[in-house]
């Protein structure tokens, strides 16, 4: 059914629809003149005059209660009594039903109804009479959906007084639209901000790099995606380039907009067949400095636009530093309030700020300006066009960079489950960060899981926290190592970790000695502290088909072509990255005692793995290291891994991928969905 099609038809109905509110209101007029004798509701098939019968259109139910007053409500299998007679008007507006059917097929272009419209009808006219009348209120929906495209995830609720028909929600899919992906500009220090948001920054290290990886694949279709790469900065927007499908990487300094296009209406690629609106789509975004002001390493995913994001702990005070980016790639205005909360509650004007963002540009806010407090919730309402927000924060002493992260975006929820939490490096623990929107105090249980079963911390685990305001609680007690953190409230809420790192030392080779006894060349090998750094862990989503992560990996800097492959032009070896994988499985009453998940690993060409399977106890953490993974590739000799994948999920399952650097910096990345695709539309229909 086209769109044209689905116009024309809604133009129709709304004029006949207007024709029937003028005669209702003759009647009216007509009827408190000379009022008709009721008709015996033995004999309802006497239609209204021709006229009347030509004229209307079928009434919805809302229409009914409003020409003819609330009908009469009896219990179940209850007969209506000898008084309780139907109306004149109810009569007339039932044979306008029957009228307005036979007319609409004779002598109206009706759209050809699709399976969802088929399958809606059949099953209403089951349940209600007047099935006619919701299979063309569902065809209203779509022409609004039509009209509305992009803006997916609204509900279409007929407004009623009569209570509702009791029918499940239907989904049905929206037209495609074009997709944006914002990848952050690379992390730097502030030279100067003005209050409209431009920014200057100062001279990075030489040893930063920031690198933009992308795998792009048709999902189920032979046709490739459309797609576009463009440089997005306070400027404006860059000349565009074609993304090319499969794996590619780009060095944008500034920040990038990935645009991919919906499918052309083709014979073989139609926008009806879903297949062709699917995209495998991973972007990740990964920095990297070894020294300088902003040394460390930092990994997100690139995201799409919002109307309303959170994020919880950015770095302020002394030595810290924390930049909010507001991307709009779309062709009109933004407004964005930026709002913040500490753990004396809103901050009020001091703490709150409005930005206009321009279409197609970049502008940015020193959180310093409005918060003293790293405990500290930051939201983000962007109205006139959503917004791709990312906070980045840092820590340094002196120009020694102790740290930089991208801070992940938040969701309100009732259980959050954050795997892979590094902590036990000396004092210094993981914090817990936890901020109840709203005004209503919530009970909060915190537990924290190693590879073997739950483990006790310092931290309570029940304890009550109050609305509006940032609690922290430090996640004391704990070895070195990895853990997963859940949290559970009664209330929804917004939950994150800052991990300062595990403390564990850099072990590197040194040269060849030699055994004083039997002689034996033996490695020597000595022990360094890590390099500083520290890590943000949000709530992630329980594992999926279709869920997944690239690798986080490093580019070198100014790389010289006629360089060896993997080395500089310093002649220094190129940034190596390792990820090991973290999956987590919460014991819940119905979680079997083993949870199976069953994973990919792909490489840069696309090619995957045989599906493996991973058992879990639920309650206890399981670590895949890197050595584990590359073995699994180089048995299916697929050569260096690029991505993991999940193929099912038993039971709820959540993972991390945490990846660091041969000094010892590290960042966590979680696995999240990797396919795009048409998106659902949910159809409520009230009687």
């Amino acid at each position: 059914m086209s769109a044209k099609k689905v116009s024309k038809y809604i133009r129709q109905q709304r004029r006949e629809r207007r024709r029937a509110e003028k005669l209702r209101e003759r009647e009216a007029k007509q009827a408190a003149k000379t009022p008709k004798p009721q008709r015996s509701p033995r004999n309802p098939q006497r239609a209204g005059s021709k006229k009347h019968a030509t004229a209307a259109p079928a009434l919805t139910g809302s229409e009914q209660t409003q020409a003819t007053g609330p009908a009469p409500r009896h219990g179940a299998g209850e007969q209506p009594s000898a008084g309780a007679q139907p109306s004149a008007a109810a009569h007339h507006s039932a044979d306008h039903r029957h009228s307005a059917d036979h007319q609409d097929t004779a002598s109206h272009e009706t759209p050809e109804p699709t399976p969802v419209l088929e399958g809606l009808a059949a099953e209403d006219s089951q349940r209600a009479p007047g099935s006619g009348t919701r299979a063309a209120a569902v065809v209203v929906g779509l022409g609004l959906i039509a009209a509305l495209a992009g803006s997916a995830g609204f509900d279409l609720t007929r407004s009623s007084e009569r209570a509702p028909a009791g029918l499940a929600a239907h989904s049905i899919s929206a037209p495609a639209v074009t997709e944006r992906i914002f990848c952050p500009a690379m992390p730097g220090q502030p030279d100067s901000i003005t209050d409209q948001g431009m920014l200057t920054y100062a001279e990075r290290d030489p040893s930063a790099t920031s690198r933009i990886d992308t795998v792009m694949l048709p999902t189920g279709a032979e046709t490739d995606p459309v797609a576009q790469w463009a440089e997005l900065s306070q400027e404006g927007r860059g000349s565009a380039e074609d993304a090319e499908p499969g794996f590619t990487q780009q060095n944008h300094t500034e920040g990038s907009v990935l645009e991919i296009q919906p499918p052309e209406e083709t014979p073989e690629n139609t926008p009806e067949d879903p297949r062709a609106r699917r995209v495998t789509l991973a972007t990740g975004f990964t920095y990297y400095a070894e020294s300088g002001p902003l040394a460390g390493l930092a990994a997100a995913p690139c995201t799409n636009p919002q109307r309303n994001q959170w994020f919880l702990g950015p770095e302020v005070g002394s030595g810290a530093m924390s930049l909010l980016s507001l991307a709009n790639p779309h062709d009109r205005p933004a407004t964005v309030e930026i709002t913040t909360y500490d753990r004396e509650g809103d901050r009020g004007s001091t703490g709150a700020t409005t930005v206009l963002v321009p279409e197609q540009s970049v502008r940015s806010v020193n959180l310093a300006g409005l918060t003293t407090d790293s405990a500290t919730a930051v939201q983000v309402h962007a109205s006139g066009a959503p917004v791709a927000a990312a906070l980045q924060s840092a820590r340094t002493s002196g120009q020694e960079g102790l740290g930089v992260e991208l801070l992940p975006a938040q969701t309100s929820a009732l259980s959050h489950v954050m795997p892979g939490v590094l902590t036990g490096a000396d004092d210094d623990a993981a914090q817990l960060h936890l901020y109840i929107p709203g005004d209503q105090q919530a009970t909060v249980e915190l537990q924290v899981f190693d590879e073997n079963s739950q483990v006790p911390t310092e931290a309570p685990g029940v304890f009550s926290a109050e609305a509006g305001r940032v609690a922290v609680l430090d996640l004391g007690g704990l070895e070195s190592g990895s853990y997963d953190v859940v949290v559970r409230t009664d209330v929804p809420s917004l939950a994150a970790v800052r991990s300062p790192g595990d403390g564990e030392p850099i072990i590197t080779d040194t040269g060849v000695g030699f055994d004083p006894i039997t002689g034996e060349a033996l490695p020597e090998q000595s022990e360094e502290d890590p390099a500083p750094d520290f890590s943000w862990s949000a709530s992630a989503a329980a594992l999926s088909p279709g869920f997944g992560a690239l690798l986080p990996r490093a580019a070198s800097p100014e790389e010289d072509e006629a360089a060896p492959e993997g080395e500089t032009a310093e002649g220094g070896d190129a940034v190596e990255l390792e990820s090991q994988l973290r999956l987590f499985a919460p014991a819940e009453e119905d979680t079997p005692a083993v949870v199976g998940v069953n994973l990919r690993l792909v490489n840069t060409y696309g090619t995957s793995t045989e599906p493996f399977t991973v058992e879990l106890t639920p309650g206890a953490g399981l670590t895949l290291d890197a050595e584990e993974l590359a073995e699994r590739a180089e048995e299916a000799e697929i050569g260096e891994v690029a991505a993991v994948v999940v193929d099912h999920a038993e039971a709820p399952a959540y993972g991390t991928l945490i990846t660091r650097s041969e000094d010892g910096r590290f960042t966590a990345t979680a696995l999240r969905p990797l396919t795009r695709g048409a998106q659902h539309v949910p159809l409520h229909i009230g009687q």
